[in-house]
């Protein structure tokens, strides 16, 4: 069993055909299925946006962008990993997976796994809480107009750090 959290999605489309090509080699003889998460597209677009916000700049993911976010809604790469029908299709192809579960995160995914894994969890479990909330709006658009700077990396974790944002 793999656990990743978006890394297989959000990064799939830059892994390239030679290591999904030696992934699918590796577990030829083991029945692949993939557990994909899916979250409201208005609320992962305004996430992921956020998250690219803070990243240390890269170019080729976006990182470290001085974009609004409809602009950056926009660009290829955020639209390919907008497309949830496309991406669940491309992932099975290149994973090589027997089939690909989509469930959403709004709707109880935990215990849609739990179920298809035929695990019963006891009364005492704890339900999942949200540890990973986004930056608040307005300390976004000021990570934005920081990003709109263009600082060396040192720079803008320096003045980011004072922010308290990283």
């Amino acid at each position: 069993m793999f656990l990743s959290h978006e890394g297989l999605s959000n990064h799939f489309y830059d892994f390239s055909d030679v290591a999904l090509k030696n992934f699918r080699h590796f577990l030829l003889c083991v029945p692949l299925h993939i557990f994909m998460v899916v979250r409201d597209a208005e609320s992962w677009v305004k996430s992921y946006y956020k998250q690219a916000l803070i990243n240390p700049p890269i170019a080729a993911y976006n990182y470290a962008t001085e974009l609004r976010l409809n602009d950056f809604r926009r660009l290829p790469r955020t639209q390919s990993l907008l497309h949830v029908e496309h991406l669940e299709e491309n992932i099975r192809k290149a994973y090589g997976a027997d089939n690909v579960v989509v469930t959403r995160y709004e709707s109880g995914w935990l215990s849609n796994l739990l179920n298809i894994l035929n695990v019963e969890i006891s009364a005492e479990f704890s339900p999942l809480r949200n540890a990973n909330t986004s930056v608040p709006d307005d300390v976004a658009e000021l990570i934005r107009q920081v990003n709109l700077l263009f600082l060396e990396p040192p720079e803008r974790e320096a003045f980011l750090h004072c922010c308290s944002v990283c």
